[in-house]
């Protein structure tokens, strides 16, 4: 995110644009106050509670029995937890939830042709279950 800058000169208030990291790869919302002659303290925004991930989309893989899952990351900067099932109706085909770092899921060893379907969710500290919504199931087929 861009974060504005606001520095008292003189009197004169000079506005500008400034990127601002905060943490290891993470860009979030600053606001910039300024305090005294040239100084300003930066403070991050709430951003609140998340969302359930955005775009899953569930392909097959490069490899026989292999489907890749992928979802846009958002704010989420703590992981996700994803889920497969062969039928999301019946709870005996449903797996554990598996945490993943990255926006993406590849599951090895299928047999060729399965219906497979994913459902995802961001890990929120924030929010009293410690993970937003699941997001719809989205079905795909392995190669």
């Amino acid at each position: 995110m861009v974060g504005r800058v606001v520095m008292v000169v003189g009197g004169t208030s000079i506005v500008g644009l400034r990127r601002e990291r905060c943490g290891p790869g993470l860009r979030r919302p600053i606001r910039c106050v300024p305090r005294s002659f040239n100084l300003e303290v930066v403070t991050h925004a709430r951003i609140g509670l998340l969302g359930s991930p955005e775009d899953l989309s569930v392909n097959p893989g490069t490899l026989p029995g292999e489907v890749v899952s992928t979802w846009t990351k958002g704010v989420a900067i703590h992981g996700f937890l994803v889920q497969h099932a062969t039928d999301p109706t019946n709870a005996a085909t449903i797996s554990p939830p598996i945490a993943s770092t990255k926006p993406k899921l590849t599951l090895e060893g299928l047999t060729s042709n399965p219906n497979v379907s994913f459902p995802v969710a961001a890990i929120d500290p924030a929010s009293p279950t410690g993970q937003s919504p699941w997001s719809a199931w989205v079905v795909g087929n392995a190669r």
